[in-house]
């Protein structure tokens, strides 16, 4: 059976004001000063953003990404900026490697798409999934998630410029040299990163790593 995407508001009260169908599966949504809502994920193995307006629940646009025809795409995480700015980011298939690995978009406040960033890692390539997006104050976009790296799995934290452009990528490999899977990621007001999630090698752990103002040295 197809899944669908269902987005409902309801007022403070509990009582249902619109609901907004769309055929896929959503993964993450956010909202902008205005109470418009943003949802994010997948659609026909394509990643699909859809901004609806807060009144009546009409989609005000719908952006749409396959990049090559090859392997399903689907996002996973959403964020906003405070000029309406929309990020994206996911897992796509990669020209480069040939394997599923990072995909980041960014869009206007109207759907237009400015860039896409890809991340599939120095050679040797591995597959990687992308799992969490967060903003710098000043403009820079943090995507992480888990990269394979050999027989296991790593956290693998990229940056980049308001532009698209990498800034620096950096990877942990726990001491178990386990599946490592990141989980979430946040930026403080001087641009620190802060990534967590589980190392798991003969036990399993929290492990957090915070990178400070924006540099891949913990």
């Amino acid at each position: 059976s197809q899944s669908n995407i269902v987005t409902i508001k309801y007022n403070s009260k509990g009582e249902q004001l619109w609901t907004a169908p769309y055929e896929g599966e959503a993964k993450a949504m956010a909202l902008d000063s205005s109470g418009n809502v943003y949802v994010t994920g997948q659609s026909g193995g394509k990643f699909v953003t859809i901004k609806y307006d807060t009144a009546g629940g009409q989609p005000s646009w719908v952006a749409g990404f396959s990049g090559p025809s090859r392997g399903n795409g689907e996002t996973a995480a959403i964020a906003l900026d405070g000029s309406g700015n929309v990020y994206v980011t996911g897992t796509a298939w990669s020209p480069r490697s040939y394997l599923n690995s990072y995909a980041t978009i960014k869009y206007d406040s109207e759907g237009h798409q400015l860039w896409v960033a890809r991340y599939d890692g120095p050679m040797p390539y591995y597959p990687g999934d992308a799992v969490a997006i967060a903003l710098s104050a000043s403009g820079n976009v943090y995507v992480t998630g888990s990269m394979q790296g050999g027989s296991a799995w790593d956290y693998v934290t990229v940056g980049y410029n308001n532009d698209g452009k990498e800034l620096w990528a950096a990877r942990y490999d726990g001491p178990a040299k386990g599946f490592d899977q990141v989980a979430a990621i946040a930026v403080d007001k001087w641009g620190n990163v802060y990534v967590t999630g589980k190392s798991d090698g003969g036990g399993t752990d929290y492990v957090t790593i915070k990178y400070v103002s924006g540099n891949s040295t913990p």
